[in-house]
């Protein structure tokens, strides 16, 4: 699902989670965004892409098919965005590729249970003329928590506000 001309959704859907609900999360627990980078560069110009996370570019969810929220500026460049669930021994068990332009927030519905205890890794990013090779890319690591967690909050009432 994409929405367009949110610039600044996430930010604000962070400050309204801790207005409206009171709740209020221990500082390590404090949602942040991780930022796609290349180690070599793309020959062409790239978007920005980023994801809302818990903290130390990780994500901790109590859902075992777990939302994820991007936010993206392609510019009026269309660019292929790629997501990559791969578990602990490193096999995929989850991927999407999803053509993107402009500037907006994508969600991404992982569409594959997750099992609690288990660590995963997320890669996606912005392909660079439509390969892997000098993507931009995020890494960060997922797991399954307990009970759930701000950033599940946070997705929650963004689902909400959407479907409002």
């Amino acid at each position: 699902m994409i929405l367009s001309g949110s610039k600044h959704l996430l930010t604000i859907l962070v400050l309204i989670s801790y207005l409206i609900s009171g709740y209020s999360p221990p500082q390590n627990s404090e949602a942040k965004k991780a930022r796609a980078s290349s180690s070599r560069g793309c020959p062409v110009e790239q978007g920005d892409l980023s994801l809302l996370v818990n903290s130390n570019s990780t994500i901790e969810t109590y859902y075992s098919r777990p939302n994820l929220l991007f936010e993206y500026n392609t510019g009026d460049r269309e660019e292929t965005f790629l997501i990559v669930v791969r578990d602990a021994d490193l096999k995929p068990v989850y991927s999407q590729k999803i053509k993107i332009q402009g500037e907006g927030v994508l969600l991404v519905k992982v569409q594959t249970d997750l099992f609690p205890n288990t660590s995963y890794k997320v890669v996606s990013g912005l392909l660079c003329q439509e390969s892997v090779i000098n993507a931009k890319v995020i890494e960060v690591k997922l797991s399954r928590t307990s009970q759930i967690t701000q950033l599940d909050r946070i997705v929650n009432q963004y689902l909400s506000q959407k479907n409002d």
